[in-house]
């Protein structure tokens, strides 16, 4: 398989020898949506109902009814000092929302960037990269926004056979049903996927105005629908060994660990043990935070290097070329 060998070899080196890209890559994780998201949803339905339930739960505290409202109002009245410190949170709250949301743009960004530019022997930096995320904000954001909506859309219309599974309608019927849903809706789902991955490339490499980047992407996915397929299986495959390995090596480290704590407990070493405790726990989260920026990391160069590969050189599909030698034989 020397065409992804190529891809996933490039990938790596991009992202062990370039570890300032892991930064962007811990905050990219926030906003790019993955196969393995898709599919996650799509064979457990979990967001989908938990939303639903989320919506209901919040029509219940009648928070936008008129009696919502007027006790808001009452609140105003009787309590400024309070309201007022809540008001302060809340802007707090969304300007810590937005910065997140625009760092997350901008490390998606300066990732894809910095990957075309290593690529072409070019400048990369911590700077270029902010510097292109800032410049191509806007578009990127709307390509975000825009798969976020259309895959939350049809993750719903896939949730409403589980929705009326819940509801105690026939099993049999529901279970028809949601098959049904995914054979028409996952195809449509990861297409678009592709296409936008495809589109934020040309917005930022090739510099494309975004009507004509995204048509360019969905050409670039229509004449590749077979490789993207097969690279989107590839990555799947490697995150989930990667992931289990990762989850193994943490385990191993974890049980000694563990009974080391026990046994300070055990001697009465309270402060120490729940001291080493929360260090553990903070190492965890960081290995964690670490190896999703990794992934992150990883993932978007090898797209980002598939793209430089089609649009360039072009390349063949690992199953045509295995039919095609069958075929001959």
């Amino acid at each position: 398989m020397p065409f992804y060998r190529k891809i996933l070899r490039q990938a790596w080196r991009v992202t062990w020898d370039h570890k300032y890209l892991w930064f962007f890559g811990l905050f990219a994780a926030f906003i790019s949506t993955g196969e393995l998201e898709i599919l996650t949803n799509v064979f457990t339905g979990g967001s989908e109902i938990s939303m639903s339930g989320f919506f209901t739960t919040l029509k219940d505290t009648n928070v936008f009814s008129a009696q919502g409202w007027e006790g808001m109002k009452l609140f105003m009245v009787q309590r400024p000092d309070a309201f007022f410190i809540l008001l302060i949170l809340l802007l707090i709250f969304l300007a810590l929302f937005l910065f997140l949301l625009w760092l997350s743009v901008v490390s998606q960004t300066a990732i894809v960037q910095n990957t075309a530019n290593i690529a072409n022997d070019k400048a990369a930096s911590v700077k270029i990269g902010v510097q292109s995320g800032a410049t191509h904000f806007w578009p990127i954001l709307g390509f975000n926004i825009m798969i976020k909506i259309i895959v939350m859309l049809a993750l719903a219309f896939l949730s409403w056979p589980l929705i009326l599974g819940i509801n105690g309608l026939d099993t049999l019927y529901v279970a028809a049903v949601y098959l049904i849903s995914v054979i028409v809706f996952l195809p449509i789902v990861i297409s678009l996927l592709f296409v936008a991955k495809y589109a934020i490339a040309y917005r930022i490499i090739k510099e494309e105005k975004w009507g004509n980047a995204l048509r360019r992407g969905w050409l670039l996915f229509t004449d590749n629908w077979l490789i993207s397929l097969e690279v989107a299986l590839v990555f799947l495959a490697i995150f989930f060994f990667s992931s289990l390995l990762f989850l193994l090596i943490m385990s191993a480290i974890a049980v000694p660990y563990l009974l080391l704590l026990y046994f300070m407990g055990g001697l009465g070493m309270v402060f120490a043990s729940w001291s080493f405790f929360v260090l553990g726990c903070l190492i965890l989260f960081f290995l964690i935070a670490w190896f999703g920026s990794l992934m992150t990391v990883f993932q978007t160069s090898g797209w980002t290097y598939l793209f430089l590969e089609l649009t360039g050189k072009g390349g063949s599909s690992k199953l045509a070329r295995w039919f095609n030698q069958v075929a001959v034989k």
